[in-house]
């Protein structure tokens, strides 16, 4: 039967030991003396070479003759106490001068012994044996010591840490408190986009936020912006499918452009965003996907926003989810309440095509998604909607839509009614773009009814409007461009 072997503990190095006297007999003494008893043994001739080979090797125990070339043995008991790295070392003077004076100067200048020459080495080493293992018990204490300091600065470090998460988290909780209250209380999807997007400019104080909702196509596409102009954030969007919004709906938690830049099969989603200097992404997800994508313009300092700001986005991704959720229900109940009215004409194919095309044309514009939904609209719904009738059962319809959207309808049908009636009255609100566009869709829808094509009738309003703004001339250009094939012509019935 084998017997199991205990491990063996490693073998104390031999402690070194520092022999300094003038004497090469009294040094070569100590060294046989010391070696035969297990020191490795060091020497010097000199206070100067003692203090180089004290610096050099670090001895455990320092044998010093007091009177010595170049420095004296006090003058270098004195400068090793004031040795940095080990003050304590243990120090033996040994003198032929046996005076009370001498012994008091030793002790006084930091030594541990003192020895009168001539002396017994059997006592010398008695004497280094009892203060190297005094010198030992004080090390392991200071290491001890030394321990303990680390072990209650850490345990510190971690309370302070754990104090800090529990102020954040809790910081936290009542940020998403705060908001959930504010937002949830916002029925219009367009009212919460900007009032979001006006929250994560505060929480980040960024330059710049847009924010992309899901339109019917499936698209993120840009509906608020704050600090920066519309026509600068047209560019942006997130297909439905495509790599970035699996990778966003994937992560969950806002993510730095430039450390999605790595990835080659993001480089033609992100190419808008790059361009428009936007360097910060935060996925809003909803139960279908992502509700929204919250975009933040790269800090101005070139720097990352602050780790605790981008923790309060992050809650603040997730109170959104649920409020975007519900305001976009409420958005597609108001645009149901449209679709129910009984005494309304259907739009016809044609109009429905030129609906459409402003509705593009309008984006192109710069309008606010909201704007050329509410264009879109007018021109689907007229001449219904600009009717006494139809404003009459809108303005019903309006007391039961929580969004404001068929309201704003009516207001945008009055506006067009009366500028086609003839120039608004100085001060009034008129809504330029917005009229200007409903007046120039009906016209194309009445040109289609008549024969035209899609092409031509746009052109030809084009040329018998001539004070219709030139930014809207080149929208209604780039929309047609876009649009689909001509469809067959419709009459519009009349109501």
């Amino acid at each position: 039967m084998s017997q199991q072997r205990l491990p063996t503990r490693a073998p104390e190095p031999e402690p070194l030991v520092l022999v300094v006297d003038d004497d090469r007999r009294v040094r070569e003494l100590l060294e046989i003396a010391f070696s035969a008893h297990g020191f490795k043994v060091i020497t010097a001739a000199d206070g100067e070479e003692a203090i180089r080979r004290s610096h050099g090797d670090r001895p455990d125990l320092v044998i010093l003759d007091v009177r010595l070339p170049k420095r004296s043995g006090l003058e270098v008991c004195e400068m090793l106490r004031h040795e940095a790295d080990d003050p304590s070392v243990p120090i033996i003077l040994v003198s032929a001068a046996a005076e009370a004076e001498t012994r008091l100067q030793g002790f006084s200048r930091g030594a541990d012994d003192y020895l009168v020459k001539p002396f017994s080495p059997r006592e010398l080493l008695a004497r280094a044996k009892r203060l190297l293992a005094r010198s030992q018990e004080q090390r392991a204490a200071r290491r001890r010591l030394s321990e303990v300091e680390r072990e209650l600065t850490r345990a510190n470090e971690e309370s302070r840490r754990a104090h800090l998460d529990a102020e954040q988290a809790q910081k936290l909780s009542d940020l998403a408190v705060r908001l959930g209250s504010d937002l949830h209380r916002i029925h219009d999807l367009d009212a919460l986009a900007r009032r979001l997007a006006l929250k994560v400019q505060e929480q980040l104080e960024a330059e710049s936020v847009v924010l992309l909702t899901r339109e019917p196509g499936g698209s993120l596409t840009p509906r608020a912006t704050v600090g920066a102009e519309f026509e600068r954030a047209l560019g942006l969007a997130v297909r439905p499918e495509s790599e970035l919004s699996l990778l966003l709906h994937g992560l969950g938690r806002p993510v730095y452009r430039h450390a999605l830049d790595r990835l080659p099969e993001l480089e033609a989603d992100l190419r808008p965003f790059v361009a428009g200097r936007f360097d910060l992404l935060a996925p809003v997800r909803g139960d279908s996907g992502l509700e929204a994508v919250i975009v933040v313009e790269e800090h101005h300092l070139g720097a990352e926003f602050a780790r605790e700001r981008v923790a309060g986005l992050e809650a603040l991704c997730g109170v959104a989810a649920l409020a975007l959720a519900n305001a976009t229900r409420e958005a597609a109940r108001a645009r149901g309440l449209l679709e129910l009215v009984p005494d309304r004409a259907a739009p016809s194919p044609a109009q429905l095509e030129v609906a459409g095309l402003v509705m593009r044309a309008a984006r192109t514009a710069g309008l606010a998604p909201r704007t050329g939904a509410l264009i879109e609209r007018a021109v689907a719904l007229a001449p219904w909607a600009l009717g006494a009738r139809g404003a009459t059962t809108l303005a019903r319809l309006g007391v039961h839509d929580a969004t404001g959207f068929v309201p704003d309808l009516v207001a945008l049908c009055a506006l067009v009614k009366a500028q086609a009636s003839g120039p608004a009255e100085d001060g009034a609100r008129t809504d330029e773009g917005a009229v200007a566009l409903v007046l120039a869709g009906l016209e194309i829808a009445a040109a289609r009814a008549a024969g035209l094509d899609l092409t031509h009738a746009v052109a030809q309003v084009l040329h018998e409007s001539p004070t219709l703004p030139v930014s809207l001339r080149r929208a209604l250009d780039r929309a047609l461009e876009g649009a689909p094939e001509d469809v067959a012509i419709t009459p519009v019935r009349k109501v």
